[in-house]
């Protein structure tokens, strides 16, 4: 059993990292390796539900408390390795405001985004990260692909599926990575959202980029494939870039103006208030990230 380390380590320094012996794996969750394979074996371990967003319905597969135990160490241990500098979800000191920023400045920008990355994200691909990139044997690297997905893919409602999405295709974002290197290009991801931005995005490289994605058993999005030329506004991660300046969307200014003139209107103290007046803070933080200036003199009573 290798050293347990604090902070971030290269990926070849996890005690992940070409971890043989099936014992040691289920010492890194507490468990025997008796019980690892019992809790493998089970039917049960992911409550399955639907999740109401708008009129859409979004199936969702929660791990149920001794499975999430087991994902809550491994997702400890997967962000504990050094991400790229272009990954700008699930890394401590950068966020979709960062990830925006990162293009700014750039005239030109190409968007494309993964359909369904997580239920696209199968079993084998977990398989043959642990296998390839960390060097694990075939049978921790099996146990570990069985340990991360739900129906042979990841499943929607766990804590680790954001990093383990990503590290299942590191080899697909560091292709990525490569290419739009070899063209003078900066590249962010976020989650399933990947930007480009430079001087000039030729057909060539779209052609290219789309076409490692889909190597990698991933498609992307069609309508959410966009390509933004000189100062058109275009939003990135949420966030709206302007004339080289990060700006809230119309959409978000407007719900916290009406926020602010709902909530005087409301009883003091009831439970309305109170949820509004959470909801309004909440978001006026979160614009304060982006346009700090702006929001320095809101008040919220």
């Amino acid at each position: 059993m290798q050293k347990k380390r604090q902070g971030n380590y290269p990926l070849n320094q996890s005690p992940l990292y070409k971890l043989c012996n099936k014992r040691n794996l289920a010492a890194e969750f507490n468990l025997t390796l008796r019980e690892l394979d019992s809790l493998l074996k089970r039917q049960n371990n992911y409550r399955a539900f639907f999740l109401t967003q708008g009129e859409k319905k979004r199936p969702v597969e929660a791990p149920k408390p001794i499975i999430e135990r087991v994902h809550r160490r491994l997702f400890q241990l997967l962000t504990r390795i050094t991400p790229p500098e272009y990954l700008h979800s699930g890394v401590r000191g950068r966020s979709y405001v960062s990830n925006a920023e990162q293009h700014r400045k750039n005239p030109v920008l190409y968007k494309l985004d993964i359909v369904k990355f997580y239920p696209s994200t199968k079993q084998w691909h977990a398989f043959e990260f642990f296998r390839s990139t960390m060097k694990c044997s075939r049978d921790v690297a099996g146990l570990l692909a069985k340990i991360v997905t739900v129906d042979g893919h990841l499943p929607t409602g766990s804590c680790l599926s954001q990093i383990m999405a990503f590290y299942a295709h590191f080899d697909m974002f560091e292709a990525l990575y490569g290419l739009a290197t070899s063209y003078n290009l900066v590249m962010t991801c976020y989650v399933d959202d990947i930007v480009f931005s430079g001087n000039k995005i030729p057909k060539s490289f779209q052609l290219e980029a789309k076409k490692i994605i889909q190597s990698s058993g991933l498609l992307s999005h069609p309508r959410k494939e966009k390509l933004f030329f000189g100062e058109k506004p275009r939003i990135v991660t949420g966030v709206v870039i302007s004339q080289s300046q990060l700006k809230i969307p119309n959409r978000q200014h407007l719900m916290i103006k009406e926020a602010l003139f709902e909530l005087p209107t409301l009883v003091a103290d009831s439970p309305e208030r109170e949820k509004l007046y959470r909801q309004v803070v909440g978001r006026i933080v979160s614009a304060s990230q982006i346009e700090p200036k702006f929001f320095k003199h809101k008040k919220v009573k």
